[in-house]
């Protein structure tokens, strides 16, 4: 690591104050205050995801007034309990996101590709681990992949022309080899993300998809028992409206 770890214990998200944000956003803009934090809503994967609507000091502030945090929370886990110790407390979280918090720290200002807009990217003591800071890319129309819905063939396309220009601009590079200012790239196969990766890493990916399935599996089973309940209350409508009618007629006929 070429940064001493920011002390910024988060544990959950009430830890993310306008304290913090401010001292997080100064490392962009050195006159931001943040005068008021409401976490919009959460995630959890492998990571902890916040959506942010933030208030600034400033009414003129260009900084948006959503902020997007990824990082790692334990209050926010839905994992079972060793894979959360495994991600948080273990160090978990600073082997497999070591490579992304560095990409957006020292790598994404020389390269041309589209990401989202970073305005902190670092590693922090305690449990959380790492870091990183920016735009709601929700609000451009971006969509975060699911790994139980899948990709389609133009997002696929778009995902690999995309890592394409960030290969390419490092392929065969001297700073990649020991010694380079790239070397802490993690290699695929040796490298810690590798060893995680066959300790717990596939464990937790079963586990989160086998999650992400059961919720679809919960939600369809629920959509399908509204519709027949509906189904149901139409029939009962269209049951009554006929008994009415033939009563009616009934009556009409013996009024004759």
């Amino acid at each position: 690591m070429t940064s001493q770890a920011m002390p910024v214990p988060l544990r959950s998200a009430d830890d993310v104050t306008p304290e913090v944000l401010t001292s997080l956003l100064r490392r962009h803009d050195p006159g931001a205050t943040v005068t008021g934090v409401t976490v919009r809503r959460t995630w959890q994967g492998t990571t902890s995801h916040l959506h942010l609507d933030v208030d600034y000091a400033d009414p003129d502030t260009a900084l948006p007034r959503r902020l997007f945090v990824k990082t790692q929370l334990s209050t926010v886990h839905d994992l079972p309990e060793e894979f959360d110790v495994s991600l948080s407390e273990g160090g978990g979280g600073t082997v497999l996101y070591d490579d992304e918090t560095r990409f957006y720290r020292d790598l994404r200002a020389d390269l041309d590709v589209e990401t989202m807009t970073t305005y902190f990217a670092d590693h922090l003591d305690g449990p959380a681990q790492f870091l990183i800071l920016g735009e709601d890319i929700t609000l451009r129309g971006a969509e975060v992949p699911d790994a139980v819905e899948g990709l389609s063939v133009e997002q696929v396309d778009e995902l690999l022309t995309t890592l394409g220009r960030v290969h390419s601009a490092y392929w065969g590079s001297p700073r990649l080899d020991d010694g380079g200012d790239l070397s802490w790239l993690q290699h695929p196969v040796t490298g810690g993300f590798a060893e995680f990766l066959r300790a717990n890493g596939f464990a937790i990916i079963r586990t989160l998809v086998r999650a992400g399935a059961e919720a679809l599996l919960e939600k369809a089973l629920e959509d399908g028992y509204a519709r027949l309940a509906a189904s149901r209350h139409q029939d009962q409508t269209e049951r009554r409206a006929i008994r009415d009618h033939a009563l009616n007629r009934d009556g009409e006929r013996l009024a004759e």
